[in-house]
């Protein structure tokens, strides 16, 4: 049944909110003019999260959540370029973008966030009980 909160594409099982912003759709998508042209507007707010109904682990997945989880590389690097983004934001049940990029198996994209310097201080300790998160501050070096 069509749900008219959602926006469903044709071969995908997988639908989008309707309060998907532009470059949210641009990223997942993996249209990287599009998504260079968007973040040269200075009032963008590139770290917008959508919002779930049925999904609702899901909920706050950004732009660069999305690019990482789809293996868009070209917008992953258009979106860490820009010091707007935070790269450490996360959906509501936990997961970064390394994390999903990950779990949906995107090498290239998982291969560019460990070549950042942001990246490095994502480890285990000895205990495995707890992650230290990446600081705030630092970003990628690689453009």
């Amino acid at each position: 049944m069509h749900d008219p909160g959602y926006v469903y594409t044709i071969g995908d099982w997988e639908a989008l909110p309707l309060d998907a912003s532009a470059l949210i759709l641009a990223s997942r998508a993996g249209h990287t003019e599009v998504v260079r042209r968007l973040l040269e507007e200075p009032d963008l707010d590139c770290n917008k999260g959508t919002r779930e109904i049925y999904n609702t682990m899901r909920n706050n997945q950004t732009a660069f959540l999305w690019a990482c989880r789809h293996g868009n590389l070209e917008v992953v690097r258009a979106l860490i370029a820009d010091e707007r983004v935070d790269m450490s934001a996360r959906i509501a049940r936990g997961h970064d973008g390394f994390s999903l990029a990950v779990q949906q198996g995107q090498l290239s994209v998982v291969d560019e966030l460990l070549s950042c310097r942001f990246w490095w201080c994502v480890v285990w300790d000895n205990t495995k009980k707890k992650v230290k998160l990446p600081s705030e501050k630092s970003r990628c070096t690689r453009q």
